[in-house]
C-alpha cells in the first residue's frame, strides 16, 4: 500500500516498491495535519501531461479507484476545499519500476477506465526503458562527466558541449536525458590576513546570485593548523539551515575533518536529490595535497526516505558550524542546478 504525510503544504511520499502493469491492485492512504480537517480531498497523479485525479474517501484510494500506473516518474499532489477556501501541497515524486514479463494466459478483457487510457498512451511511448535506479549500470563518470556504457538508452553520444552532463530520468518515464552540467557554484580561499571563523555558509554563487541546486558537491581544504586555537573534536555540516537537531543532515559529524597541527587534510562532502530517496556521502581525507586528495582515511554514505526531500530539496545553502576556518583553507561547491 502507498502512504503520503501530509502537514500544511508539505507532502511526504513514503514510498514501497511499486511495479508496473498491475490492474486494480493499488491502494493509497494519507495522513493529514490538522489543517485539512473537514476539507474534501482530492490526489493528482501527474506523468507528463496526463494527470489522475481520485476524490479521497476516509482519506483512501481504494482498488475499485482503479490507481493502474505505468512504468516511470508520476508526480503526486492533493487538494482540498472547504467552503470557498482551497489548500494544496506541493508535487512529489513517485518512481514506478518497469514490471517483469508477464506470462500464460492473457489478462482478460475489462473496460478501460479513463485512467488505463492515459496509462496506455504513455506506456506506448515507451519501447525499452531502463529502469531509473539503474543509472550505474548504464552509465560510467568519466572525468568528463557521465557518458553512457552501452546504446538504446536513446540519446545520441554526448559531444564536447555535453562533457560534465548528467543523465537524468525524462519526467514521463520514457527515458534518459542529459540533465544540467554538474557546474563551479562557489570558490572560496581563505585570505592570509583573515580572521579565524567557526561556521561557513555558501548561499550565493560566484555572481552573488542566490541557488537552487538539486546536486551539490563541497570540497574542503584545510593546511596544517600552525594557531592557538582550540581545535573542535567535532564539525556539523549545515544544509539548508539545518544543522544537529530533529531535522539534519545525515552527514552530520563526517561532512569535515578534524583539524591537525601536522598534516593538511580534506573532504567531500555530497547530496543528491535527484532520486527518489535523499542520497548524501561524506569522504574524509587525511595528509591532503591542495587538490582536495589524498590518502583516505573515512567515509559515510546514507540512502534516506523520501520524506526528508521536503527539507532539502532545492538545496540553497551549505555550509558547516562548529568549525575551525582560518588563513589557507579552501572551498569549493560544485553543483547541478535546478
Amino acid at each position: 500500500m502507498l502512504k503520503f504525510a501530509v502537514c500544511g503544504q508539505a507532502l511526504a511520499v513514503m514510498q514501497p516498491v511499486v511495479a508496473a502493469d498491475t490492474i486494480d491492485y493499488l491502494e493509497a492512504t494519507f495522513m493529514f495535519s490538522s489543517d485539512w480537517d473537514g476539507a474534501v480531498k482530492v490526489a493528482h497523479f501527474r506523468q507528463g501531461n496526463n494527470v489522475y485525479n481520485v476524490s479521497l474517501v476516509d482519506d483512501k484510494i481504494r482498488k475499485e479507484d482503479h490507481l493502474n500506473l505505468s512504468a516511470g516518474r508520476w508526480w503526486v499532489s492533493v487538494h482540498g476545499n472547504v467552503g470557498d477556501s482551497r489548500i494544496t501541497t506541493q508535487e512529489k515524486p513517485l518512481v514506478v519500476e518497469k514490471s517483469g514479463v508477464l506470462e500464460g494466459e492473457p489478462l482478460p478483457d475489462l473496460p478501460l477506465t479513463t485512467a488505463e487510457k492515459l496509462t496506455n498512451e504513455v506506456a506506448a511511448l515507451r519501447e525499452d526503458v531502463p529502469d531509473p535506479e539503474g543509472v550505474a549500470e548504464d552509465w560510467v563518470l568519466t572525468p568528463g562527466g557521465w557518458q553512457p556504457q552501452k546504446d538504446g538508452l536513446g540519446l545520441p553520444t554526448p559531444t564536447a558541449e555535453d562533457a560534465g552532463k548528467v543523465p537524468v530520468v525524462k519526467e514521463d518515464g520514457s527515458g534518459y536525458a542529459l540533465g544540467n552540467k554538474v557546474e563551479l557554484i562557489k570558490s572560496i580561499t581563505i585570505g592570509d590576513d583573515a580572521e579565524e571563523a567557526n561556521a561557513l555558509t555558501i548561499d550565493a554563487d560566484e555572481d552573488g546570485n542566490p541557488f537552487e541546486l538539486v546536486y551539490a558537491r563541497l570540497q574542503s581544504y584545510f593546511p596544517k593548523y600552525t594557531g592557538t586555537s582550540e581545535i573542535p573534536k567535532y564539525s556539523y555540516t549545515m544544509v539548508n539551515g539545518y544543522t544537529y537537531g530533529s531535522i539534519y543532515p545525515a552527514v552530520y559529524t563526517s561532512g569535515f575533518p578534524v583539524v591537525s597541527n601536522a598534516q593538511p587534510r580534506s573532504s567531500i562532502y555530497v547530496m543528491d536529490t535527484r532520486g527518489p530517496q535523499l542520497y548524501e556521502y561524506g569522504f574524509r581525507v587525511n595528509t591532503s595535497s591542495e587538490i582536495f586528495g589524498g590518502h583516505h582515511s573515512d567515509s559515510r554514505m546514507f540512502y534516506r526516505g523520501p520524506e526528508n526531500l521536503e527539507y532539502f530539496s532545492p538545496i540553497t545553502s551549505i555550509g558547516g558550524t562548529n568549525m575551525l576556518i582560518y588563513p589557507g583553507c579552501k572551498f569549493e561547491l560544485w553543483g547541478v542546478r535546478r
